[in-house]
């Protein structure tokens, strides 16, 4: 179990287990939509919120953006303006957000003092339609269930969540909990598949879990040599793709890809140092990897080989577009860079103000929003 704040993927592993320190610290994190671009990419808006960001999420179909962060509010804009639709008070950090595909829904994790509390929202008003609390209770003792992950259908009917109270949740569109399941350790991170049919979620108890929608009882599990730290999932679950770390040197981690038929990897790569970052385009056919910080060498892969297409150095996030076609990555140095998944030279550079922390690319590419640690949100232009 880990006790801490919002984040690994932006930062330093320190870790709180009970018995086992494990807890994550979240080094600046902050988002901000706006871009200044060195090529051709054009600037759309920008809002600067109170504090750190440490998450924001642009619909598939680059209609809306969802943020959430350290100053305690959840935030929904629309692509045509920086001012809010609306915005919502929390009584803690706001750790992750997941939209669905039109911006119709979207569901927030939220760390407070004592407990985690997953909400969900309609795009129309800031009123809550739901929320349901998490804790940890070992003998007289109760611990912050902090939500570490939140992942929604594309049409909004079905939210998963990951806590650090070691659990898995399913929870229907109308709050109703569907079921939980109580891994070893950590659930860091999850992914429910666009058509919600499918979960797969990581845990620091070094596995791989993969849940149908119907049953709490897993499809199959699969351990790693290390703390699972981050999953994706393609959009009918015909592929899942995880990352291995050791979570006390950071080292010895492998790149994962599984099919749902079973727990056997269809391969497996190993980069000689531990994997924080993982994702899988909708379509199943591109996978991209990241090594820890020391290194924050991102790895780009084609579904039918474990043999890397090529690699970028110094690179902290990324996202792909449906097809797997393009890439958006986020660098140490500041830029945000747009690949074709042909080649290693970006198509589009633009520079923020500090390192890149988060990033989100629409389905077809047009619109890219991203987080710089100058403590704002940027959305810009992409292929249009």
């Amino acid at each position: 179990m880990r006790i801490g704040e919002c984040g690994l993927g932006t930062g330093a592993i320190i870790g709180i287990v009970v018995g086992v320190v494990v807890a994550i610290m979240v080094l600046g994190l902050s988002l901000f939509i706006r871009f200044q671009s060195t090529a051709t990419g054009a600037n759309i808006w920008s809002y600067t919120t109170g504090d750190k960001v440490n998450s924001a999420r642009i619909s598939s179909d680059g209609s809306h953006v969802a943020v959430g962060g350290e100053d305690n509010t959840v935030y929904l804009f629309s692509r045509g303006s920086n001012t809010p639709l609306w915005s919502y008070k929390t009584d803690g950090p706001v750790c992750d957000v997941s939209i669905s595909s039109d911006g119709s829904y979207f569901a927030v994790g939220v760390n407070e003092t004592m407990t985690g509390k997953v909400y969900m929202f309609a795009k129309s008003n800031n009123t809550p339609l739901w929320s349901y609390e998490t804790s940890l209770e070992i003998g007289q003792e109760v611990y912050p269930g902090y939500i570490d992950s939140v992942s929604i259908s594309s049409d909004g009917s079905y939210v998963a969540a990951g806590s650090s109270n070691n659990k898995v949740y399913l929870f229907s569109r109308d709050g109703t909990l569907l079921w939980s399941y109580t891994t070893g350790d950590t659930v860091f991170q999850l992914s429910i598949s666009e058509n919600g049919e499918y979960i797969a979620a990581g845990s620091y108890d070094n596995k791989v879990y993969f849940f149908s929608r119907d049953d709490s009882t897993p499809l199959w599990i699969y351990e790693t040599m290390g703390a699972v730290n981050s999953v994706g999932i393609s959009s009918d679950g015909s592929y899942t793709v995880a990352g291995s770390f050791d979570q006390y040197t950071g080292e010895k981690g492998n790149v994962y890809l599984f099919s749902k038929s079973d727990n056997t990897p269809i391969w497996t790569f190993n980069p000689n140092s531990g994997i924080i970052s993982t994702a899988i385009s909708a379509d199943g056919s591109t996978v991209i990897a990241r090594t820890m910080l020391s290194q924050a060498k991102a790895y780009v892969f084609s579904r039918s080989d474990n043999a890397p297409l090529w690699t970028y150095d110094r690179i902290l996030t990324f996202s792909a577009t449906s097809n797997g076609a393009y890439i958006a990555m986020g660098g140490e140095d500041g830029k945000v860079l747009l690949f074709s998944k042909s080649s290693s030279t970006p198509l589009k550079s633009y520079q923020t103000g500090d390192r890149v922390w988060s990033i989100s690319i629409s389905s077809d590419g047009a619109y890219v929003a991203a987080g710089s640690n100058d403590h704002r949100v940027y959305l810009f232009s992409g292929l249009v």
